[in-house]
This record gives C-alpha cells, sequence and structure tokens, in this order.
C-alpha cells in the first residue's frame, strides 16, 4: 500500500486533475480502501483533505445506489455522478433516492425514461440532499407542468443544466 500512497501523493501535487487522472486516482483509492479501509481512513482520508479543489469535479461516474454507497465511504469528500437511466424507478424509487443522505455526494444525477411523475419531482425538489447537484436528467419521463415548476421553483436545487423534455401521457 505504501506504493499506491506515493502514487496519490504524485496525483494531488499535479495542479489540476483531468479525467485519466482522476480516474487513477479512483482506482487507486478503491485497492487501497479495498487491502486495509482502516489504514486507508487513518493515513489516506486525512491526508486529502488537504486537496479539497481536487474533488469538486465528480470523481466517478457511478451506475448504482450500491456503487454511490460504497463511494461515499471511501471518499466521503468527493462528489459523483450518478446514471440511472432506463432502470423503472418510477415515483416510489425516486421518493426513496431523495431521502438518501448519500445523494449529498452527487453533482450529476441521471434520471431519464423511469417512469417519473409529479410525486418524484417533487421529492427531488424538496430534498436538502441534492443542494450539490448542479446537473439533472429527468427527461423522457411522465412530469406535468406541476412537477417541471416545482423543480424550478426548489429552494434545494441550483442547477447549472436541467433536461426536462417530457413525455406526454
Amino acid at each position: 500500500m505504501s506504493d499506491d500512497f506515493g502514487s496519490l501523493r504524485s496525483l494531488m501535487q499535479r495542479d489540476v486533475l483531468d479525467d485519466a487522472s482522476r480516474a487513477a486516482l479512483w482506482a487507486l483509492m478503491n485497492r487501497a480502501w479495498r487491502e486495509d479501509a482502516e489504514a486507508y481512513e487513518g493515513r489516506w482520508l486525512e491526508y486529502m483533505r488537504d486537496f479539497a479543489h481536487h474533488f469538486c469535479e465528480p470523481l466517478a461516474a457511478l451506475q448504482s445506489l450500491e456503487e454511490l454507497e460504497l463511494a461515499a465511504k471511501i471518499a466521503p469528500h468527493a462528489r459523483f455522478a450518478l446514471e440511472l437511466g432506463s432502470n423503472d424507478l418510477g415515483d416510489a424509487g425516486v421518493k426513496a433516492l431523495a431521502r438518501s443522505p448519500h445523494m449529498a455526494s452527487l453533482t450529476s444525477l441521471g434520471l431519464s425514461n423511469n417512469g417519473l411523475g409529479d410525486g418524484g419531482a417533487k421529492a427531488l425538489a424538496g430534498s436538502p440532499h441534492m443542494a450539490r447537484l448542479t446537473e439533472l436528467d429527468v427527461s423522457s419521463n411522465l412530469i406535468s407542468d406541476e412537477g417541471i415548476e416545482a423543480l424550478k421553483q426548489s429552494r434545494y436545487l441550483d442547477l447549472e443544466r436541467l433536461d426536462l423534455i417530457v413525455r406526454r401521457r
């Protein structure tokens, strides 16, 4: 693990991390955490706190809530993208997501084509866990003007990009 820590230090000393460097960092962090979670938490996490500027952009694109939960353990200070398009989550699934504190790690959330209606849109709009989102894709869902208005008027969402192309019932 000491060789990996040397690689971590080398990455952290860079002014900016490009996509390849973020991918390498994420792979290093995963490997170190899996090898010895206690040592990782004691040494790696403490070291990385001094490099918060490297964790403003999503560190990795995740494909499930389980991956997000693990990522929150491995890198609680980092931000992630979560792509859950075409998973038939419906309003009930999106409401459950909106209640999850792990969602606070996200800057990007993809929920296209999930049968999402106004109830799910309102749950997203009313969730304090969504406050760090800068991108939200709810395209190809069943959201009416009421749900769209809830997203636009949310006191928690301050989005740079909102994909809203809706399917009509």
